[in-house]
């Protein structure tokens, strides 16, 4: 046991108020009588005269350091800019100019003095401006903060352009100089780019694809804008064609040219220059009455009887129907087939009615599932022999 230390004490010696004087373990440091494994925030390690390992506190520069002096810091005061591990006074906290080290009358910066570069949320001289910062002040190289949408950039954002030399990893190009972060509607996305659609396009999902000659073979449209309007981006486009209802074949968008509940003709000029004018039924497809776009035809559907043009307008059949020649009237349901649990009479081979609708003097032949009449003697049969 050290003089005057009590025994479970980590001192080998102790003055008379039991402070250490030394520490047992020789890799300690004596710090205001105790004994430590690591100095404290604010201090740093050395030994004293006796050889003692002691804690030492900084120069008052310094927030934290590893030696004697302002020229040991490692973290500054504040109010502080760091410099190597000199920290060195802020005159004006905005700019993040300083007191000369060499001259306490003379205002220097970063810049000015080493050609170094500081943030302006930092404090620290800093050797080349860091990604996601841009020279604000050539003269004290002040450095400010990108748009968080850039990962480089050379000037300050605004309110309509984001200013980015390049972009971040999670945002893209929609413009020179302008970062989103998600494609707006109108563009699609290639690689780190936003590219605007096509011009018969409201939205996309690609660029439109040409043959090696130059001719457009698909625009690339997942929806068409709702009208196609010549204006100065589309003067090329054929005289005669504006305000019009646009048709969808796949990836492609047309101006219609009639558009009613009987005939939809649109110009394909665009992709088929030789052809002009064509209509769903070019594409082997069918369209509904007023829809716009060109569909593989569904069963329960009909051509629209007075498609004089043929152009591939269809509506829907009856419910009864599986297939039809045309539409449902109060007298007939004009089917070819009928529907589950619909069934044809003989009084017509075109109306097909709900079986639980059918009068009770009629039977089913399943040979062909139609409905017929019993023998007038019957009020109820199974087939066409009379039951008594």
């Amino acid at each position: 046991m050290g003089t005057n230390c009590p025994s479970t004490s980590t001192c080998s010696r102790c003055d008379s108020e039991y402070k250490c004087k030394s520490c047992k373990d020789t890799s300690n440091y004596l710090y205001n009588g105790d004994c430590l494994s690591t100095c404290p925030s604010g201090t740093y390690g050395t030994s004293d005269s006796s050889g003692n390992r002691i804690c030492k506190s900084c120069d008052s520069n310094c927030e934290t350091c590893d030696g004697d002096g302002n020229t040991r810091c490692l973290t500054c005061a504040s109010n502080k800019i760091k410099y190597n591990k000199n920290c060195l006074t802020i005159s004006d906290n905005k700019k993040k100019t300083f007191i000369s080290p060499s001259d306490s009358s003379k205002i220097t910066s970063c810049y000015e003095l080493y050609k170094k570069y500081i943030k302006d949320n930092g404090y620290e001289c800093i050797d080349k401006p860091q990604k996601g910062y841009y020279i604000s002040n050539s003269k004290t190289g002040l450095l400010s903060p990108c748009h968080q949408f850039c990962e480089t950039c050379s000037q300050k954002y605004n309110d309509t352009n984001t200013n980015c030399d390049t972009c971040s990893s999670t945002t893209y190009k929609i413009k020179e100089g302008h970062c989103v972060q998600s494609c707006p509607e109108g563009y699609y996305q290639k690689d780190k780019n936003c590219l605007k659609c096509y011009k018969n396009c409201e939205t996309c999902d690609k660029d439109m694809i040409k043959y090696s000659d130059g001719k457009l073979i698909n625009m690339g449209c997942t929806k068409c804008r709702n009208t196609f309007q010549i204006d100065e981006e589309n003067a090329e486009e054929p005289q005669g064609i504006k305000n019009l209802t646009m048709v969808k074949n796949e990836g492609n968008c047309f101006p219609s040219i009639i558009i009613d509940q009987s005939k939809i003709i649109f110009n394909i000029s665009e992709i088929y220059p030789e052809v002009q004018n064509g209509t769903c039924l070019f594409f082997n497809k069918s369209i509904y009455a007023g829809e716009t776009e060109c569909i593989e035809k569904p069963k329960n559907t009909f051509y629209v009887l007075n498609d004089t043009e043929n152009t591939g307008v269809i509506k829907n059949c009856s419910e009864a129907c599986e297939t039809c020649i045309g539409g449902n009237t109060p007298q007939n349901t004009n089917c070819i087939n009928c529907a589950n649990n619909y069934f044809k009479t003989e009084d017509s081979d075109t109306n097909c009615i709900l079986s639980n609708l059918i009068p009770n003097n009629y039977y089913l032949n399943t040979s062909d599932n139609t409905y017929y009449k019993c023998h007038p003697n019957c009020n109820k049969c199974t087939d066409d022999i009379i039951l008594f």
